[in-house]
């Protein structure tokens, strides 16, 4: 049962590493900008998921010490910092996905649905999510670089930029 029991000592341990390190991401954050927990890019999530870890793991665990979990912290944001200058520099995606589309108006590609592992349900429930009510109203839906699902509908024809990068 000493899986169930905690020491007054620890409490407060817990309770000092969580306020201190809170303010510390707080910091961390203020300094690396807004892009710090964004999902722009598949880095951005595995950055902001490898913080939460090392927050979670800093809070309740001896080891790491607050003072390792917060270099560690501050080496991603570092990381995804010069990680998001160099992608706008670079000519071409060389660490990324890219983005592949799963329906091209009313029709939808079987075969990008195969290639990015998503289901038919998962496709209509996400049409149903961004409100269509037919598939006639569907002019595009892009599977994006960061997993997220964009569903693109409406009466107004898509600039083709908006397309540009898309596998199809």
């Amino acid at each position: 049962m000493d899986w169930i029991k905690i020491s007054l000592g620890e409490v407060a341990g817990i309770s000092i590493s969580t306020v201190l390190i809170y303010f510390l991401m707080l910091i961390f954050v203020k300094l690396n900008g807004l892009r710090s927990f964004s999902k722009m890019s598949a880095h951005d999530f595995a950055v902001t998921i490898a913080i939460g870890s090392i927050l979670a793991t800093v809070v309740v665990q001896k080891e790491p010490t607050l003072m390792q979990g917060a270099v560690a912290m501050g080496v991603f944001l570092i990381i995804q910092s010069l990680f998001s200058g160099w992608r706008m520099l670079r000519p071409e995606s060389v660490l990324e996905n890219k983005p592949i589309l799963l329906m091209d108006g009313a029709e939808i590609l079987h075969k990008n649905l195969l290639i990015a592992k998503i289901t038919k349900e998962d496709l209509k429930a996400k049409l149903r999510e961004a409100n269509v009510l037919d598939y006639s109203e569907v002019q595009a839906v892009v599977f994006e670089a960061t997993g997220d699902i964009s569903v693109l509908h409406g009466d107004k024809k898509i600039h083709d930029e908006l397309l540009e990068g898309i596998r199809k």
